[in-house]
């Protein structure tokens, strides 16, 4: 069949369907006994739309010419013009999301008022249930314009989801990701409980995903997020995005603590992340990224002043139980302890398997790695951090980098 009646085919079943998912099928079906409008494309009663992979490139050589002849003509009317680039853009970044010119245009139709843009919405709702397609930067940058432009259309938990499902049918989607992050930062404090929700869920998803650093990051904007709205309401409070060591150890002289009146609730909350982690850890030793999101954690509550004893005093919940939880919380010397307790396990581990080594190596040298920069953190001398350096060394893939530190200790 050739492109045009494919192509006019395709804009027949979006006009007359509401179809919530699309997908390229590897082959085609043989031509039906009983006549078909639809063929080759398949839709299901559940409004699923299919397109044979043959023709994918038909579709998209012919609306791409109906594209860029239709915008240089100038004698139609504007109307059926502006309804031509319509359904030709519709179909060009169906096909391909990442086509600039075509999306550029649609940008143009919705300003114009000629395209909904809740309509245009669902468009990229729609894009996004391609597994190929939900990694597309131009379609998530476009669903934020659209977002920004018209926010009375943002609906939170519907832009969460829609991030977490195309994160899920293509992993490590930093594109995603990335929007998700956008949208969480723009949660307003009435909806507070969102962010609570959406803590409570990315548990379980870290646990089924402990080497995706992916979805770590987006905890860590959560976490941020909720320390920020649960601070006085204008209290300015500095993201850590981009914060350093510097900054930190400025930080520390500048008589800057948490203020009292959340303050427990803040502890709570980056206490229990530190005993998640931890206990992430310990179930599965050897992955890079549970490590890394200890260090955020780590880190973060050393930028919060968590750890510190300049608190002022904290009113009791009740007669029996102090509100504050400083006096449990982990300092340095408990991280250490951690780190040793890590190895230790692991080595008992690598006696009791000799043949399944490889865990147990990888993480004494992350829990290293993480004394190492500990010790770095709160300005541990060049000796009391040689016994790790070189440690690190004779385990460490990058020993060259390790090597260098040692020379320069000495």
């Amino acid at each position: 069949m050739d492109g045009k009646s494919i192509y006019e085919k395709f804009n027949t079943v979006l006009r007359n369907y509401a179809i919530d998912e699309i997908g390229i099928l590897p082959y085609s079906l043989p031509v039906p006994l009983s006549y078909d409008d639809n063929y080759p494309l398949i839709v299901d009663e559940k409004a699923k739309l299919g397109i044979p992979v043959d023709c994918v490139n038909k579709l998209f050589q012919h609306a791409h010419g109906i594209f860029m002849s239709t915008r240089r003509r100038d004698d139609l009317d504007e109307n059926k013009q502006a309804a031509m680039i319509d359904e030709a853009s519709r179909c060009l970044v169906l096909i391909n999301p990442d086509c600039y010119t075509a999306v550029n245009a649609r940008k143009v139709l919705v300003s114009q008022g000629i395209v909904d843009p809740s309509e245009e919405l669902n468009l990229l709702a729609l894009i996004f249930t391609v597994p190929k397609h939900s990694k597309s930067s131009v379609a998530w940058y476009h669903r934020k314009w659209l977002l920004q432009s018209y926010p009375y259309l943002m609906e939170y938990k519907h832009e969460l989801s829609l991030a977490q499902r195309a994160a899920e049918i293509y992993p490590k989607n930093y594109y995603a990701w990335s929007y998700r992050h956008w949208v969480v930062s723009k949660i307003p404090h009435v909806s507070f409980i969102l962010l609570e929700n959406e803590l409570q869920n990315m548990k379980q998803w870290i646990r089924m995903n402990v080497s995706d650093y992916s979805g770590m990051q987006y905890r860590q904007r959560c976490l941020i997020v909720m320390t920020q709205r649960r601070l006085l309401e204008n209290q300015e409070s500095r993201d850590l995005c981009g914060v350093s060591r510097n900054d930190l150890w400025n930080r520390r002289n500048d008589g800057v603590y948490l203020p009292s009146k959340n303050s427990n609730e803040i502890i709570q909350l980056w206490r229990n992340e530190v005993l998640f982690t931890r206990d992430l850890i310990l179930t599965y030793p050897g992955h890079e990224a549970l490590w890394c999101h200890l260090r955020f954690v780590s880190f973060a509550c050393r930028w919060y002043d968590i750890n510190s004893s300049a608190y002022e005093p904290i009113e009791r919940l009740d007669n029996n139980k102090s509100a504050s939880v400083t006096g449990t919380w982990s300092d340095q010397e408990g991280e250490i302890a951690f780190v040793h307790h890590c190895i230790e396990l692991g080595e008992k581990k690598r006696l009791a398997m000799p043949a399944n080594t490889t865990n147990a190596s990888l993480q004494k040298k992350y829990a290293l790695a993480y004394e190492l920069w500990i010790s770095e953190l709160d300005c541990k001398t060049a000796n009391e951090m040689k016994k790790v350096t070189s440690c690190l060394n004779e385990l460490a893939e990058e020993t060259n980098y390790y090597h260098v530190r040692i020379d320069n200790e000495l």
